[in-house]
């Protein structure tokens, strides 16, 4: 893009009144010509607008950017990042736009979170046959961050994605099938998504196979099955897989209960941050099943899980303040 006159002196006035220690030195003194051709910064700066294409309205917020306390005590700082310098030096590959995507959309590397931006790269990435790209532009389309909403165009990326081998894509789709979210509900198809992923070992693939055969939607009940994959997804640290194995501890009749074991797989898919297993560590905390009874540590659960929406625990946490 091309910078005016006016843009281009706000530039120089704003480098040398926050007086960046990234590149060269700025002398204050000498004139702007000369800030062009020795200033590092500048240059930087100049590449960045290129590479990623900022509409000139992006420019007062590119110059609003505070470096960090790490980049104003180290000048290298902007360059210890491979990924960095490949963006400076403008080596646009789709995998590198969507590592720089992904930068902005999760306001890594001192870049202040820009959806718009980073759907844009990833978008560009995700046309280029990068799956990682494909996977994570149908999260956003199926969200509505930086994109417009769209249930097709995520069932479309996601679809890509699976088709290239993405278990987590695998997954999505297998939600969207047994839902009926955006597609026609096929439970047919979303075991074969499930069980696709599950045999590559995705944990949480093998949590929703788990699911199935627990509660025998679209096949033969086969609680055997379930615990054998909710072990595979617990032992991977998934959270979900975690909660399903200590949700059968807990029950029993399938298995012989055991509210020990329940207790401590909720308490690790809690710590996780699952709220559902916050729901429930908190009332054993307050029944004292498999653990102590413990009113603060209820209260304290409850809380976690409330605070991201489970509306069960909003209302413990009602009764058990009164």
């Amino acid at each position: 893009m091309e910078i005016n006159q006016e843009q281009y002196k706000a530039l120089i006035k704003a480098i040398e009144d926050k007086q960046f220690s990234l590149g060269k030195s700025i002398n204050a003194a000498k004139s702007s010509n000369d800030l062009l051709k020795e200033n590092k910064l500048v240059n930087d700066i100049l590449a960045l607008l290129e590479i990623l294409r900022i509409k000139k309205d992006k420019l007062d917020e590119l110059i609003n950017y505070q470096p960090s306390k790490e980049s104003l005590k180290n000048s290298a700082a902007i360059n210890k990042n491979e990924d960095l310098k490949l963006l400076i030096t403008g080596q646009e590959t789709p995998e590198q736009e969507y590592k720089i995507g992904m930068m902005l959309y999760e306001g890594e590397e001192d870049f202040k979170p820009d959806f718009e931006l980073a759907s844009s790269l990833l978008l560009s990435s995700a046309e280029s046959g990068f799956v990682k790209a494909q996977n994570q532009i149908a999260k956003m389309y199926s969200s509505g961050e930086g994109v417009e909403e769209n249930i097709k165009e995520a069932y479309k990326w996601f679809n890509k994605a699976a088709e290239n081998n993405c278990n987590s894509s695998k997954v999505e789709l297998g939600l969207m099938y047994e839902n009926g979210d955006g597609v026609a509900h096929n439970l047919d198809k979303a075991i074969q998504m499930y069980q696709s992923a599950a045999d590559d070992g995705h944990a949480y693939g093998e949590y929703n196979l788990a699911t199935m055969y627990e509660y025998g939607d679209g096949v033969d009940k086969d609680i055997v099955k379930a615990i054998d994959l909710y072990k595979r997804s617990a032992t991977q640290g998934d959270a979900h897989g975690m909660n399903g194995l200590g949700v059968l501890y807990y029950m029993g009749g399938d298995i012989e209960s055991d509210y020990e074991k329940a207790f401590n797989l909720f308490l690790k898919a809690a710590l996780k941050g699952l709220d559902c297993a916050q729901n429930n560590v908190a009332e054993m905390y307050r029944d004292g099943e498999g653990v102590n009874i413990n009113k603060a540590h209820a209260i304290k659960y409850f809380k976690l899980a409330a605070k991201q929406g489970y509306k069960q625990a909003k209302d413990s946490l009602k009764k058990l303040q009164k």
